[in-house]
């Protein structure tokens, strides 16, 4: 195969270069050449005519190789080195070693990701951003704003916590759960699909995969790339439920307490704090022009390539 590689060498615990990986794929038998992970390194890789992209990294490095091949016919394939890596395991990734999942690169199956999409109006202009995870308003962009506005960032200070036993996970998802319990309720003015939704909530995501943030399960029936959001609504009534199961990790709570509602299309007010798309606070906390409100939808997808 002609493989063009894309890799973040700062995601998880960094145990591989580029060079390593490019050298892995030779020793498999494809041609290989890296390329940058921003978006002119993804347009030359694309610009390559690879037979797939091969994407080495965590859930932000994925989302930005999914977003530049949306509509391409060109296939991607992850390498899971993340952290949380929320969108490998959605679409089944796989999780063994490095080595081992590039040598199912001969073995695959074809799978879709849907590459979503924010579009705002607001003083001074239009707003538009792309997502693969969710976006939404409540515990996450909180998280966000807290935390000098990216959970990439919260993933850089927990690493040592989070990467070597499930002590350290449930410390992560009880940190997440106080968040969440201090979240006051705020009146949203929402339609999803043409039904009124308004209300107030604690939280509110449009979700594309079941888990967002450090494996934060809301939408554990979402589909990758069905065509589908799947929007979770959370009530100050549901807030301490919920709070419990992230703590439980799934374990003594495997179904969420605010089912999630599959819609095409959600219109909804975007308040000034606590909002985010993907891993980011959408607009940047500092960005002196902000949507008042928004539409989410699903704007297209990518071919993935999966270990059969």
């Amino acid at each position: 195969m002609k493989i063009a590689l894309v890799h973040n060498e700062n995601a998880g615990d960094q145990e591989h270069s580029t060079g390593d990986l490019v050298r892995i794929l030779h020793g498999l038998g494809h041609e290989a050449e890296a390329y940058g992970r921003d978006t002119a390194g993804l347009l030359s890789a694309l610009n390559s005519r690879p037979d797939v992209v091969v994407v080495s990294g965590g859930d932000g490095t994925v989302a930005r190789a999914a977003i530049a091949l949306c509509g391409s016919d060109t296939p991607m394939f992850v390498l899971p080195m993340g952290t949380s890596n929320n969108v490998a395991t959605s679409i089944g990734a796989g999780s063994d070693t490095v080595r081992n999942l590039a040598g199912r690169l001969a073995s695959t199956r074809m799978t879709r990701l849907d590459v979503c999409r924010v579009i705002g109006e607001g003083e001074g202009g239009g707003f538009e951003a792309f997502f693969v995870e969710s976006a939404g308003m409540g515990v996450i962009g909180t998280m966000l704003d807290e935390e000098n506005h990216k959970i990439s960032e919260l993933r850089q200070r927990v690493r040592g916590w989070l990467s070597r036993s499930t002590d350290h996970w449930e410390s992560t998802a009880r940190h997440v759960a106080r968040v969440l319990r201090r979240q006051t309720p705020r009146w949203i003015d929402m339609r999803a699909d043409g039904v009124d939704l308004s209300g107030e909530y604690v939280t509110v995501e449009a979700m594309n995969i079941r888990a967002i943030g450090p494996r934060v399960v809301l939408a554990p029936n979402a589909d990758p790339g069905d065509g589908w959001l799947d929007l979770v609504l959370v009530t100050a009534a549901e807030r301490d439920e919920l709070a419990d199961h992230i703590e439980a990790r799934g374990t003594s709570a495997a179904i969420p307490p605010s089912p999630a509602r599959r819609v095409r299309h959600v219109e909804l007010d975007w308040p000034e704090q606590g909002t985010h798309v993907d891993d980011e606070s959408w607009p940047n906390r500092n960005a002196s022009r902000r949507p008042r409100r928004v539409s989410i939808d699903v704007r297209g997808a990518v071919n993935v390539l999966v270990p059969d």
